[in-house]
């Protein structure tokens, strides 16, 4: 996903702006958020141990929050080139690349504690 902004902020620097210019790197960034998506949302609920339904109900309501955020800040970006859609492919794949290290730090954790028990 990082990687597809990258590819459309390089677009949008060289002044290549063709349909494919916006689709492709469009296509790379839908195809990867679902992947992430649900391997956040298995993350999040591994470190749960009851109250399963409460924690994903949570999980759903803050993803919904910001997803509103974020659309209301990027609606009021009144830039019409696609500079802002590149700085958010840019965002999100790297708030996704720091959630998966972090993810990944606490889940050694957990088994490093589930092995000393």
């Amino acid at each position: 996903m990082f990687l597809a902004g990258c590819l459309l902020m390089f677009f949008h620097i060289m002044d290549i702006l063709t349909t494919w210019s916006l689709l492709f790197p469009s296509l790379i960034f839908f195809t990867c958020m679902p992947f992430c998506v649900a391997n956040a949302a298995s993350k999040s609920l591994s470190v749960i141990h009851s109250n399963f339904g409460a924690a994903a109900a949570l999980l759903t309501t803050f993803q919904f929050l910001v997803g509103a955020i974020g659309s209301l800040i990027f609606s009021l970006i009144s830039v019409e080139t696609t500079l802002s859609l590149a700085a958010c492919f840019i965002f999100v794949g790297a708030l996704s690349l720091i959630n998966l290290k972090y993810a990944c730090q606490l889940e050694i954790r957990q088994e490093t504690k589930m092995k000393t028990l």
